[in-house]
């Protein structure tokens, strides 16, 4: 995982600045409050959900290595797996654990 950024927050502020975005107008687009994501990018609060994931990751229209970093951050916030990877695994069955293989 890229470990240039502290947290997901970080990741999100500094993206968004990069791209010129102000809180108030990243904050319409993707449909939540000014207070709640400013919560998010000081890592107050967990990153939002995949559907909104998604919606900023198209906003800042993120690379594929940024868009993987932004999953990853924001699994690690919330102390889960990154929120895609639910999703790759049931479109890939070789992902899938077979029982008779653990043995």
């Amino acid at each position: 995982m890229n470990t240039q950024y502290q947290n997901f927050g970080e990741f999100l502020q500094r993206k968004r600045t990069e791209k010129q975005i102000t809180l108030r107008k990243m904050a319409e687009m993707i449909g939540i409050t000014v207070p709640y994501l400013t919560d998010i990018e000081k890592d107050r609060r967990n990153p939002p959900e995949m559907e909104k994931l998604e919606l900023i990751s198209q906003i800042l229209m993120l690379n594929d290595e940024d868009k993987t970093t932004m999953y990853d951050l924001a699994g690690k916030k919330r102390n889960s797996v990154a929120p895609d990877l639910p999703d790759y695994i049931m479109e890939h069955d070789y992902v899938s654990a077979n029982p008779k293989n653990l043995m």
